[in-house]
């Protein structure tokens, strides 16, 4: 799920709220080991999976927090609005989207998909595999030994890699359009800062499409970029 694609979720969800097992103005609570046949969703309230549970399908929710706990398997996509996504360790779940909030995922789980996030950090832990991008506007990266394979993507959020991280493609700042006020008062645009550190490895390229923002790669001993560094400039730590 891309991240231009994620507010559409909200109304495909607010129509099948009723097909699932959903809740409006209420939490909903799965207990430990129960295997769950459908999705679960719902609206201005929390879901919480408690260890060693199966969800056939997805889960999805506004205006409150998903946590699942560790050793669950969630059969399709995890998405959010105005809330957080906590995921602890050797999970399994497809793609995560989140506007508003935070994403955490502990140790030794595996996505199968992307990670889309508008407005709110993405923090994985060791062990963590990524099967397709991360992608965020504003918000940052901290992957702690976790493997991406695919890109990582940000507008306006730092990125950190540490603990032997590894992402196989490229990490790519895109342009981002300026606001009024910075127009009109000539605001130059925050300083974005890459680091890599604790022998942690991109083995594509680091690209600035951005020409009017400056971006530097903070680069430790021992961490290696193996593509071109294109429009950042390199300060080894």
């Amino acid at each position: 799920m891309k991240i231009k694609k994620i507010l559409l979720f909200i109304t495909i969800f607010m129509l099948s709220v009723f097909l699932t097992i959903g809740s409006v103005n209420k939490s909903i609570s799965i207990s430990e080991g129960e295997k769950v046949e459908k999705s679960l969703s719902s609206v201005n309230g929390s879901i919480f999976v408690s260890r060693n549970c199966k969800v056939k399908g997805s889960i999805t929710n506004v205006n409150g927090s998903i946590r699942i706990e560790e050793n669950c398997e969630i059969g399709s996509f995890i998405s959010n609005v105005n809330g957080s996504i906590k995921i602890k360790e050797e999970c399994k779940t497809d793609s995560i989207s989140i506007v508003n909030g935070s994403i955490r995922i502990g140790k030794d789980t595996n996505v199968g998909g992307g990670i889309d996030s508008v407005n709110g950090s993405v923090s994985c832990y060791e062990g963590v595999v990524v099967n397709e991008d991360i992608e965020t506007v504003n918000g940052f990266f901290k992957l702690s030994g976790t493997e991406v394979k695919g890109r990582l993507t940000t507008v306006n959020g730092r990125i950190t890699l540490k603990d032997g991280s590894r992402v196989k493609k490229d990490i790519i700042i895109k342009k981002s359009k300026r606001g009024f006020l910075d127009n009109l008062f000539n605001r130059k645009k925050r300083e974005l800062k890459i680091t890599l550190k604790g022998k942690s490895v991109v083995e594509g390229d680091i690209i600035n499409k951005d020409e009017e923002r400056r971006v530097i790669l903070f680069l430790e001993a021992g961490s290696t970029v193996k593509g071109k560094v294109i429009n950042v400039k390199i300060e080894k730590i």
